[in-house]
């Protein structure tokens, strides 16, 4: 049993994810601009240029995404207004209905706050997010809301974890990480002393540590805290 007092949960790739996924969407906007590609190609594409992006460390905001869309067509092709097709795919994924949850994204953490821990989310995003939250019906029950835009830095780096351990007002070793990046939630926050569990729904992570494949395996981890 893990003596924790808050458990934080990662957004992207653990409580939610783009549905239609990310390829089609770009697919089908890149087309209205006259840009033809498979779905499979431009989801690698994004792949590489959102790597390289993040490499460099910059929170997220809106002219960062502007840089991993423009790079993200690069190959297929030069629209004719670049600043339209951006527009377009931020508002896209501003937007609740363009996201799909995992299961057990609002009842596990209800649950967990019913066993008496509290909940707290912990992500690199812009501020969108907090609007897609309330939309998708997880708030309020996730509180402190720590995002890497307004925190100025990026998980792994170790100032998100701070200003995450800051505002629950909890030691490192009181504070538990739910999360799908092996190096950036897991490594991170045991870095700096938190304790992580992956979530890993396909079963492609490391065999290290504590893995769950469904958000519903956290409960098994967390019977209940007493007092």
């Amino acid at each position: 049993m893990l003596e924790v007092e808050i458990i934080f949960f990662d957004a992207g790739g653990t409580l939610l994810y783009p549905d239609p996924p990310l390829g089609e969407v770009y697919a089908r906007i890149g087309a209205r601009h006259g840009l033809a590609a498979f779905p499979a190609d431009l989801e690698e594409a994004f792949r590489r240029a959102f790597s390289r992006k993040r490499a460099r460390a910059i929170p997220q905001d809106r002219e960062w995404w502007r840089g991993v869309v423009i790079e993200t067509f690069a190959a297929f092709g030069e629209p004719a207004r670049p600043d339209a097709l951006f527009d377009e795919l931020y508002r896209h994924f501003a937007r609740p209905e363009a996201w799909a949850l995992f299961p057990g994204a609002r009842a596990v953490p209800r649950e967990l706050r019913r066993r008496g821990y509290r909940t707290g989310l912990l992500s690199n995003w812009d501020d969108r997010l907090p609007g897609l939250l309330s939309g998708l019906r997880l708030l309020p029950g996730l509180d402190p809301l720590v995002i890497s835009s307004e925190v100025g830095a990026e998980k792994p780096d170790p100032r998100i974890f701070d200003a995450a351990l800051v505002r629950a007002g909890v030691p490192p070793g009181r504070a538990l990480l739910v999360g799908d990046d092996p190096a950036a939630d897991v490594e991170g926050a045991r870095a700096r002393g938190l304790h992580a569990v992956l979530f890993d729904p396909r079963g492609r992570g490391p065999a290290d540590g504590a893995r769950i494949r469904a958000l519903a395996d956290l409960l098994a981890l967390l019977p209940g805290r007493e007092g």
